[in-house]
Parts: structure tokens; sequence; C-alpha cells
């Protein structure tokens, strides 16, 4: 605990003792609620007004305790209003019940401010145990908030001023933005000194450069990341920023062991993809048209040396035409053909690439 904390603090403790004397004159306008409305035993009465008065000093010690620590305690002190404002209301309603209403309006009116002025003092303790545990005061807080709007309004003016384009309605915007950032100075100017004014406008100029900075930094690492996750799936080893000297074996090892499976699966998958991505033709139906002669394409193109002598030689070899055929995947009249010498063989090399994929061989046997 620091110097300022041990030193006697009689704001503090007034505050704490106010709040204190609310509490108590709520607890009994609580009990008599409890008696006179709800109509409970004295001492049911005394129990739960109790309990509920308890409950809201609970809430409002934990609030401190958190502020001395330098935690969140707003959602604490947010309890401590509503629980003190519910025990006005409650204490409200049963003035008006037993009073008369000229008489009953002063007596709510006091019942129920009462306990708001115990949620009062206890916030005051709690932004005091606030400052002594971050040495931060009220209007430093404040001055800080309305740096904060300054600087945003600022920015939020320059962005409008980039994307004016003309039109009516981004001339309004940029009208609306310049009239909030200059409310804003104008606000700022009044809540900070003119000699403190050059000190608060360079933090925070430092605090927009070091967030700049950061999110300079964020990018860079994201697209290092990209880089390596390229890499690693390009089939490349992974950059890294650790030297080879510091890496044990087997660290290096599992990184070429990954790095080549990583290469195995991406030349897997583009020979997968550039033979899928090939254009196949559909197989050729065979028919004969009405003077007998066959329609099938291949029986029209000009066989080379290679071909006519490969048919010929299976042909010498014992094998049926209708087997060649299907071995070589040509139809049956170009195979007779070529056995008859009907067809001369081709012996220039051909000059345009045939594509056309060769009939399977269950479709030539078939015809």
């Amino acid at each position: 605990m620091n110097a300022t904390a041990s030193k006697p603090r009689p704001g503090l403790v007034a505050a704490v003792a106010v709040a204190v004397i609310s509490t108590v004159t709520a607890y009994l306008a609580m009990v008599a609620f409890g008696t006179d409305v709800l109509h409970m035993p004295a001492w049911l009465a005394f129990v739960c007004s109790g309990v509920f008065e308890l409950s809201l000093v609970t809430v409002a010690l934990l609030a401190r305790e958190a502020a001395r620590d330098n935690r969140p305690s707003g959602i604490l002190l947010m309890l401590t209003w509503a629980l003190s404002a519910t025990s006005g209301v409650f204490a409200a309603w049963h003035e008006f019940v037993s009073l008369p209403f000229t008489e009953a309006i002063g007596a709510a009116l006091f019942r129920f401010l009462t306990p708001l002025l115990a949620a009062l003092m206890w916030h005051l303790a709690l932004i005091g145990d606030r400052h002594l545990a971050t040495g931060a005061s009220w209007s430093g807080m404040r001055t800080t908030a309305r740096m904060h709007v300054l600087f945003l309004a600022t920015e939020d003016l320059y962005r409008i001023q980039a994307d004016v384009d003309g039109s009516w309605a981004s001339r309004r915007r940029l009208a609306i933005a310049a009239r909030r950032r200059r409310k804003a100075r104008a606000i700022a100017l009044r809540s900070v000194a003119p000699q403190d004014m050059r000190a608060h406008c360079a933090a925070h100029v430092d605090a927009v450069k070091a967030q700049a900075d950061a999110d300079a930094e964020l990018a860079a690492l994201h697209v290092a990341h990209r880089a390596r996750l390229a890499g690693v799936l390009g089939g490349q080893a992974p950059v890294s920023t650790t030297s080879a000297d510091t890496q044990s074996p087997y660290a290096v090892q599992a990184a070429k062991a990954v790095s080549t499976e990583v290469a195995q699966i991406v030349s897997t998958n583009e020979s997968t993809g550039s033979s899928m991505d090939k254009p196949v033709d559909p197989p050729r139906r065979t028919g004969r048209n009405r003077r007998g002669q066959s329609t099938r394409t291949t029986s029209t193109r000009t066989l080379d040396a290679t071909m006519a002598n490969e048919i010929v030689t299976r042909r010498a070899a014992g094998d049926r035409p209708v087997d060649i055929a299907a071995a070589l995947g040509l139809g049956r009249s170009t195979v007779y053909k070529v056995l008859k010498n009907e067809t001369t063989p081709d012996t220039t090399p051909a000059t345009t690439t045939d594509t056309t994929t060769p009939a399977p061989a269950v479709l030539a046997e078939v015809n």
C-alpha cells in the first residue's frame, strides 16, 4: 500500500458514514413496509428487511474492494444503485398507503431519496478508492475521454473529406463531420489547460502511432504466414526464423518429412487435375448408311505406315480382324480395307494432331 492510502481520509470516512446512516434509515422504512403493507409479523419484517439492506451493503463493499485492487467494479456499482432504488420504491409505497395523498408526497419523496443518497455516497467512496489505487482523478479521466472524442472526430472528418465526390449527400456528411469536430475541439479546449494541451496531444498522437505500428506488424505477420503456407503447399521447405544450429535433429527430420509428404500430395493432385482438365470426346457410334458403307470416323482417317504394318503383322500372326480392331481401337471396316489393300498406307507424317479418344474395346467388339 502506498503512502497516500495510509493517510487519514476524512472525506471518504464521511461518505461512508453518511452511506451507513442512510442505509439504516432505509432499513427502518423497509420494516414498516413489511408490517403495514405486506402484513408480516414484526420479527419476519425485521429479518427480511435486514437481509435486503445487508445485501446492499455487501455489494457496495465488494465494489470498494474491487476499486482498491484496481479491478472492474462497474457491475457491482450498478447493482448498488439498483438495490438502493428498489428500497426507495418500497419505502415510498408505504408512505402512499399509510398517509393521505397531500401528506404522502413529501414523505414518499424523502423515503425514496434516502436510499439513493446512500448509493451516491458508496459511489463517491468507490471513486476515491479508485483514485488512490490508480492515481487517476475524475477530472483526469474526463479530460482523457474528451481528448479521445476530439481525435476520433478529427479522423472521421479526414476520412469523409477523402470520400467527397461532389454530391449533395457527401457535402452534407462533410458539414456534419466538421461541426462535430468543432464541437469536440471546443469541449477539449475548455477541459484542458492551455499549458497542458500540447502534452495531451503528444500523448494521443503517440498512442495513435503505436496502434498504427501494431496494425502494420500484424499485417506483416499475416503476409509472412501466408508465404510460409504457400511454400509448404508448393513443396518447398518453410522459412524458419530459428537457425539450423539451434534446432533439434528430430525437428529438422520432422520438417523434412512433412515437406516431402506435402510435395507428394501436391504432385499427385496436379497430375490428377491435369488429366481431369483434358476434354474427353464421347465414344463415336458406328452405323451404316443406306449404301452399306460404315459411318465411323476412324474408317476415313488416313493410317500411317506403322499402324498398317501392325495390322498386317497381327493378321499374319493369326489374329482375327475383329480382335485386331478391338486391340488397336479401330473399326472393322478399316482393318478389312487395310488387309484387302483397299487403303494405301500413308507414309507421310500427319501434320495435324488427332485428339479423338479411341473407342473402347467393348464398343469395337459390339461393332
